[in-house]
């Protein structure tokens, strides 16, 4: 499936469920809140609908993801003043380090316009916000490499290019990096690897692989690994002196 298609896949559904709202939410939210200890007290309806909008938008999720009671898709019941789920007294703790962001400390470097930050900086449509590495990272210790290398694939397959995640070299090679520092040369070597097949452009990752296959006794592998990054870059001081090392090892 295209790069086009596939968007129009994924956001074809949210659109869906936006319209739903915007055509129920004004029968089913009240004219006058009670509750409110963040957002000024006198907010208009509208105004309300439309930033709880963009913070579910945000976030990838629905009302029901914070508000309690009542149908989440329609509204019918749903008891918006209550404080009873921890998710929304963390969306209130979010809502006050944003502002505190922007308030107390963007607005202090004096750029105009003043730097802002939203919701969709850190979560960029996900409801938690983790960097893939992260996520990959913490597959490996619990599930084992390969499982973590197949979830990978999985996530880039449904997420690639709707901004969730970033699968460039760059968050492989810092958890790759991060495995040979703690001696974890196997899982490594797959991460990188997996690395040299997506991003084959990647110096960094290629020299980082050429070290793990070194580490790992596969020195004809990482002789092919170095001479690659001096293809890419042939000023690379690092790839010649290993290369140079594993030549006096023949």
């Amino acid at each position: 499936m295209r790069h086009t298609e596939r968007l129009a896949v994924q956001v074809l559904p949210m659109l869906l469920a936006i319209v739903v709202l915007i055509s129920s939410a004004p029968a089913q939210i009240p004219d006058k809140f009670t509750n409110l200890q963040v957002l000024p007290k006198d907010i208009s309806q509208k105004e309300l609908v439309g930033i709880m909008r963009n913070y579910a938008g945000d976030l990838g999720v629905r009302c029901g993801f914070c508000h309690v009671g009542g149908d989440p898709n329609t509204l019918v019941g749903v008891n918006f003043p209550s404080d009873d789920s921890d998710k929304k007294k963390t969306a209130r703790l979010m809502l006050r380090m944003v502002q505190a962001i922007n308030q107390d400390h963007l607005a202090k470097l004096g750029k105009k316009p003043a730097a802002q930050i939203t919701c969709v900086t850190c979560h960029r449509g996900l409801s938690e916000p983790r960097a893939i590495d992260v996520v990959v990272g913490e597959a490996i210790k619990k599930d084992g490499t390969e499982a973590a290398i197949a979830l990978y694939r999985k996530l880039r397959a449904d997420n690639y290019g709707n901004g969730k995640y970033d699968f460039s070299d760059i968050p492989l090679n810092q958890l790759g990096e991060s495995l040979l520092e703690t001696d974890k040369i196997k899982e490594a070597t797959a991460v990188l690897e997996l690395d040299a097949e997506l991003n084959p452009k990647s110096e960094w990752g290629r020299y980082l692989l050429g070290i793990a296959h070194g580490a790992n006794g596969e020195k004809g592998k990482a002789r092919a690994d170095f001479k690659k990054v001096l293809e890419m870059n042939p000023k690379n001081t690092g790839a010649q002196k290993h290369l140079g090392d594993l030549d006096k090892t023949k």
